[in-house]
């Protein structure tokens, strides 16, 4: 699959910016909406610092870059819990290995996703388990 002309045009222009600003012109050109501290009630500056970066894909919450403000107090524990409370699905964008280690002790899982230059893992959580009726 090529990639269209206007995302080649966004990865050359992201090669002279910082990461994170390469990171969140990257999600908008994937079309993805990017949400930074404080700008959604599940994200709270209390907790992420200014570089973290998240964004949605409908009912689907990225967490793309994540910068606690005091790593190992709980922040991605509310993080999830308050993105589950609004109704959407958190999803974890290749995540480095300490948080890989939370992940799969709390039972999520990854799958590849997109493909060439956009191609990257996600981890999702289990879902819940069905009911069955009658």
């Amino acid at each position: 699959m090529e990639l269209p002309p206007a995302v080649v045009m966004e990865i050359a222009a992201m090669a002279a910016s910082s990461p994170e600003a390469r990171l969140e012109r990257f999600e908008c050109s994937m079309g993805y909406q990017v949400v930074r501290p404080g700008e959604a009630a599940w994200l709270p500056p209390a907790d992420w610092l200014a570089m973290t970066i998240c964004s949605t894909d409908g009912k689907r919450v990225r967490l793309v870059a994540l910068a606690a403000v005091n790593p190992g107090q709980g922040s991605m524990r509310r993080l999830i819990a308050a993105i589950r409370a609004a109704g959407l699905e958190p999803v974890v964008v290749e995540p480095s290995g300490l948080l890989i280690a939370v992940l799969l002790r709390w039972g999520w899982r990854s799958r590849r996703v997109g493909q060439g230059f956009a191609a990257h893992n996600v981890w999702y959580a289990k879902k819940e388990p069905r009911v069955k009726r009658g």
